[in-house]
């Protein structure tokens, strides 16, 4: 008497089913193909490919499911174990790594489709302008070098980031991590074109008036910070912020890292050109400022000392910008006493970020033997200081200079300033202590 089998197949596919996954899986493989017949390709083209190459191991095992008899009974006893446990008259031992191979395959590549489709829709691609007294080493304008210009004079121009969505949003697991090996998760500069002060401001002007909240926001970055650099940490703070408006970085001659060049790039910062810098692209901006538009600016690190600097010297018209933002700021008490009166008379609004964790600005202390502004958390008039000490970052970030940029917390934060400028009593994830505003660790 015949026994009752332990799986049943089940129904086959529709041929119409199987049309459309031969379909899909010709166009997948037109994608792949067509890129790899180009010369040159645009970011989101790579991940459309990325997502291309993702999707058709998926769709070959559908089609190969949809045809095989003795798949869809493996694909059934899988089931079967998952369900019920492992079939006690299944004696055949080498089935055992084919439904392993089955569960750990289908996880990998279940988890990359999405990741993949989430990178090819997603708006990656961020303009950054700048305005530069570096020297530039094309006529082209990028690469710039870490001295600044012998002629003294403001460089202008527009460049494109690329961002991944893998890097952008801080997926801590890759499932296909060891198949990615050469291929970089770090923003890219796409395109860059120098432009003219009139192109510049008038590209500017244009970005921030189409945006939803015809905004504007500047960015002026620390010490050690190449020119590359300053553009990929702005265009990924875009990102993080959602700023749509027009986004620009005042970028000032830096980028060596060792101790031997800070007092080098200390004299570029205190320099009569980098002041000039500051100052010109601010009072150029706001010449052009229309009533319906708003103005952020972000200094971090020693560009907190070259923004007060800059301030201090224009004659900037009063409450021009909706927030000064100031982060980290490697800035002396006496000196942040002098350029604060400037920096809030310009700014409707004035944050400064401060961490007892910075190590960076710790250095800094020891080697100036005077405190640094953004190491206390002490108040001052007319500026709202947040304490972020101990911020919901990792353990080496924590310690880091960067923590402003690194924790969600603190970023959530900064994002209501520039979105909505939120005094800080109605700011969610803050309380108030010793005239101060402290992050509440999440």
């Amino acid at each position: 008497m015949p026994t009752r089998p332990e799986y049943e197949d089940p129904p086959a596919f529709s041929k119409l089913t199987n049309a459309i996954l031969g379909v899909a899986s010709l166009a997948l493989l037109m994608i792949v193909a067509s890129l790899a017949v180009m010369g040159e390709y645009r970011y989101r083209q790579l991940v459309w490919a990325e997502f291309a190459l993702a999707s058709l191991p998926a769709v070959a095992l559908a089609v190969s499911y949809s045809y095989s008899r003795r798949l869809r009974s493996y694909a059934s006893l899988a089931l079967r174990v998952v369900s019920k446990g492992w079939p006690p008259r299944l004696k055949d031992p080498r089935i055992v790594p084919f439904i392993v191979g089955i569960y750990f395959g289908s996880a990998i590549w279940l988890l990359k489709v999405p990741f993949s489709y989430a990178a090819a829709s997603t708006d990656a691609a961020v303009t950054v302008y700048y305005a530069t007294n570096r020297q530039s080493l094309s006529d082209k304008g990028r690469p710039f070098a870490n001295e600044p210009s012998f002629q003294g004079i403001t460089r202008y121009g527009v460049a494109t980031i690329g961002v991944p969505w893998k890097f952008k949003r801080r997926v801590s697991f890759d499932p296909n991590m060891l198949l990615r090996r050469g291929k970089t998760t770090e923003p890219v500069i796409i395109d860059s074109l120098a432009l003219d002060q009139s192109a510049f401001v008038n590209r500017v002007t244009d970005a921030a008036l189409k945006s939803p909240e015809h905004d504007e926001e500047v960015y002026v970055h620390g010490f050690h910070t190449t020119f590359d650099d300053a553009l990929t940490t702005f265009g990924t703070l875009a990102i993080d912020l959602k700023i749509q408006g027009a986004n620009v970085i005042v970028s000032w001659p830096s980028g060596e890292g060792t101790v031997a060049h800070y007092d080098q790039e200390q004299e570029y910062a205190s320099s009569p050109s980098t002041a000039n810098l500051l100052s010109g692209t601010l009072a150029l901006l706001t010449s052009w400022l229309r009533p319906e538009m708003r103005m952020n600016i972000i200094a971090h690190s020693m560009g907190c000392r070259i923004l007060g600097y800059g301030i201090y010297w224009s004659s900037l018209p009063t409450k021009a910008f909706a927030n000064v933002i100031l982060a980290a700021a490697d800035v002396d008490p006496y000196t942040f006493n002098d350029v604060a009166p400037a920096i809030y008379r310009v700014a409707q609004r004035t944050t400064l970020y401060v961490s007892e964790w910075d190590s960076a600005l710790r250095a800094s202390s020891f080697l100036h033997r005077d405190d640094r502004v953004g190491l206390q958390p002490e108040a001052y008039h007319g500026v709202d200081v947040v304490d972020t000490t101990g911020a919901d970052t990792s353990l080496i970030q924590r310690f880091g200079h960067s923590y402003v940029f690194d924790s969600d917390d603190i970023l959530r934060d900064i994002a209501a300033l520039i979105h909505h400028s939120d005094p800080p009593e109605i700011r969610t994830g803050i309380h108030q202590e010793r005239g101060i505003w402290v992050l509440v660790r999440s």
